[in-house]
């Protein structure tokens, strides 16, 4: 007779598993179990370990004991295989940036762990409708822009916050201009590192314009002036390289 029997379990994958039964009777019995109803090779004693536990273990154990006097099968055992979970965490950050009012404002995240994942973007610990992908982007952005932005993550593997991303939104600006000698300044207000140019027609609708001055700017939010020939150019406008 069967004095053990065996015991299903939920199992995480790649893990270790071991069923156990025990049997009385003489001659001392054997042992047969079986997976799914059909014998599994050399599995011939009290113990049954599966290691490492893969997705085609799950299912129904059984075992048969048997001696000369007979043979009994035990109850079934279920082994169920949980998806093995990999902690949520972020591999890249959100980036500070400073843009012009106008531009596109687009932040981004990378995380790894074990899906799915979702995602909410806040600007200043205030959650902003639609901002649940991995990437945020705000058309045409302005002064309301401006501000702290984090983004929280959470799957299987947990919830993680991710850094503050300082987003600042520079006016683009021109200064009046001044005449001199010289020619025409313009103050332009910039953002360092970016590409300006400074471009004159004589014609607003002109499809030609000429670049007459190209600056990359090396300070954030400051003021620089450059001076312009003189001539019968009436317009000038100036461009940011993306």
């Amino acid at each position: 007779m069967l004095t053990v029997q065996p015991v299903g379990e939920d199992v995480v994958e790649g893990g270790n598993f071991t069923f156990t039964v025990a049997a009385s009777g003489s001659p001392p019995p054997t042992y047969q179990w079986n997976h799914g109803g059909s014998p599994i090779t050399d599995a011939t004693t009290a113990t049954l370990t599966l290691d490492p536990v893969t997705p085609i273990d799950a299912g129904d154990y059984s075992v048969v004991a048997s001696n000369s006097a007979g043979s009994v099968r035990s109850a079934t055992a279920t082994l169920r295989i949980k998806t093995a979970v990999t902690p949520t965490s972020i591999t890249t950050q959100p980036s500070d940036i400073t843009l012009h009012g106008g531009e596109n404002l687009v932040l981004a995240v990378a995380v790894e762990g074990s899906e799915p994942f979702s995602y909410q973007w806040k600007r200043d610990g205030i959650e902003l409708p639609g901002g649940t992908a991995s990437t945020l982007t705000v058309n045409s952005a302005h002064s309301t822009a401006a501000g702290d932005y984090t983004v929280t993550i959470s799957g299987p593997g947990g919830t993680v916050a991710s850094a503050a991303a300082h987003v600042m939104v520079v006016p683009m600006t021109i200064g009046m201009p001044t005449l001199d000698s010289g020619g025409v300044s313009l103050g332009l207000r910039t953002i360092a590192g970016r590409h300006y140019f400074l471009e004159a027609a004589d014609d607003v609708n002109s499809a030609v314009w000429e670049n007459l001055v190209e600056v990359i700017a090396d300070g954030d939010g400051t003021v620089f002036t450059v001076a312009l020939p003189g001539g019968n150019q009436l317009f000038w406008r100036y461009r940011v390289a993306p």
